[in-house]
């Protein structure tokens, strides 16, 4: 990652990568926690080099919480739970980017902050079980 992004500068970042398709993380967990876990960790120690930096947004997922199937609505302060490999590692995620905020962004006066999405979609994103993607598919067999 340091590599990666080695010589550009940063004021504000949002981060949105990651691995995106619970099935996906079903069949390979390991890369899904890669991906989303220390993805986010690379990223972020890559961030804390950057001295234009003025702020940090984490994506994560809606699907952090620790979900007991009551059907109730979540909340922002609810326990965040993983009940498969994709939901831990958005949790994970945001547990790490919690830590590198209190431990190194803070003394810089640096904001991070995380947000939780539901199905974010980008240009050229047809992978399978992404709902967008699924119903554009349905509609174009049907079309």
């Amino acid at each position: 990652m340091e590599a990666a992004l080695k010589g550009a500068e940063f004021d504000l970042v949002l981060h949105m990568a990651a691995q995106p398709i619970v099935r996906a993380s079903i069949e390979d967990p390991i890369a899904t926690f890669s991906s989303n876990i220390l993805g986010t960790a690379h990223l972020l120690q890559t961030l804390r080099k950057q001295p234009a930096l003025k702020a940090v947004l984490v994506i994560t997922s809606d699907k952090v919480y620790a979900n007991a199937e009551t059907g109730r609505a979540f909340t922002e302060t609810d326990a965040l739970g993983g009940k498969d490999p994709y939901s831990a590692s958005k949790a994970a995620a945001e547990i790490v980017t919690q830590s590198f905020a209190r431990s190194f962004f803070d003394k810089a006066q640096v904001p991070v902050a995380t947000a939780r999405g539901g199905n974010v979609i980008g240009g050229g994103d047809y992978s399978r079980d992404r709902i967008v993607a699924d119903i554009v598919r349905a509609g174009q067999a049907q079309g």
